[in-house]
Parts: structure tokens; sequence; C-alpha cells
């Protein structure tokens, strides 16, 4: 699946339904170097239907192989990204960050374990409100410490469904 032609031949054949039907591939990454990517959601005007999904490593879900990494939140993260988010550390401190307003800036991914001292101390945009947002499913944090997302990120979910997803 490294390949984008092979991606594109597999999920031209394998796509149904429409731009409101999520199509999970669960493969082996290994040779990609990465858990997961999906397309965004303005992608199916450019890149067609045939191409929209969400690609996991199989041993990112539930009794993977992979630890720390083996819950399903690489999923989760992913079909965030399906449905218009970004990750809370885009833009770093800058505005617009992840375009929404209530996740608060950090300047890059999370990928740290979760405890308690880390995630009350770190604050990599200390002129912006709030704490770098390490439970957050859109940064980087292993497994056990994804748990939310802002009230925001679901509006922005919603408004994107609207836009891009919703059956017409």
């Amino acid at each position: 699946m490294c390949d984008p032609r092979s991606e594109h031949k597999l999920k031209a054949k394998l796509r149904t339904g429409g731009a409101d039907v999520l199509s999970l591939y669960i493969t082996d990454l290994s040779p990609c170097g990465v858990y997961g990517w999906s397309t965004w959601p303005w992608d199916i005007k450019e890149k067609g239907l045939e191409n929209d999904g969400v690609v996991v490593h199989y041993d990112t879900l539930p009794g993977g192989q992979t630890l720390q990494y083996n819950r399903g939140a690489t999923a989760v993260h992913e079909i965030g990204h399906f449905l218009g988010l970004y990750h809370t550390f885009e833009n770093g401190c800058a505005s617009p960050g992840d375009e929404v307003a209530d996740t608060p800036a950090c300047t890059a991914a999370i990928d740290e374990t979760c405890s308690t001292a880390l995630q009350s101390a770190r604050d990599s945009c200390p002129n912006s409100p709030g704490v770098d947002p390490s439970l957050n499913f859109m940064s980087y944090s292993v497994d056990s410490c994804l748990k939310s997302f802002t009230r925001g990120q679901l509006r922005r979910v919603e408004k994107m469904w609207r836009l891009y997803r919703a059956a017409g």
C-alpha cells in the first residue's frame, strides 16, 4: 500500500458507497514507516471517491504488536482527518492553528508518555490559552493518553460533514 499506484488500484476495486461512507483499509504498513493515513473530505472533488478512505496498520488495532500504539487510537486519529480535523499542532503557535478555537495551540507533535506531570507542565505556546493538548486524539501521544476531542472539533466535524460528506 506504500505505492500510490497500488493503493489507487486496491481502493478502486474495493471502495463502495458515496462520500458519506467510510472505507477503512487495514493492512501491513511496516514497509511505509507510518501507522496510517487518510484522505481529506475536500479531496473528493479533485481525487475522486475511488481514492477516498482511511488506511491503518493492522498492528495498531487492539491486540496488535505495535507497543503503546495498539489500542486503536491511530484509526480514530485518521478518521478525524477523514472528517476534516487537523493535528493539534497545525501551524504551531500561529493562527489559525488547527482552525478550532477551543483546541490549545502547541508547537509540535506530542509523542511522549502521558504522565500527569508532563500534561500539566507542557505549554509550548505560553502566549495562547491552555496547555498542550496531549490527551486529544489529533495529537501524537501514545494510545493510552488519547481520550478526547474538544467541542469545537466536534462542531468542525459536523460542518465538514455537511460541506463534503453528507449524502446529497
